[in-house]
């Protein structure tokens, strides 16, 4: 997300925890839909799949991404044959305290920048 977009969001009246989501992690629309899928109910991938109506490919490439970022996790569950991973949301705390460093890292950076100027 730009800084002119986050602008216009905190102008609008209309920020939710969707744009903070986009903003701080630079997630898209699909992202996002995914990890308030996760949020609601650990689920596997199919089940992601169906519920977004996105393939498997793109559902995996996602959850990787949310898992790198550190606001997701897998677990796997002994089934029948085999083994099957369900994916999670980290806790509402974990999420504010990474959002939290994320925000001071950033504010960090700008400092940085402008100090920069000469």
């Amino acid at each position: 997300m730009q800084i002119s977009e986050l602008q216009s969001l905190i102008h609008s009246g209309k920020f939710c925890k969707n744009d903070v989501m986009k903003c701080i992690f630079g997630l898209n629309d699909v992202e996002v839909k995914i990890f308030c899928n996760i949020v609601e109910k650990d689920s596997d991938v199919m089940e992601l799949a169906r519920k977004i109506k996105r393939d498997r490919a793109t559902v995996q490439r996602v959850i990787r991404n949310l898992i790198a970022l550190g606001i997701a996790g897998r677990k796997g569950l002994n089934m029948k044959r085999g083994r099957k991973y369900v994916y999670f949301a980290v806790t509402s705390e974990a999420l504010k305290e990474i959002l939290t460093a994320r925000i001071d890292e950033y504010c960090k950076s700008l400092k940085n920048m402008v100090n920069l100027i000469k």
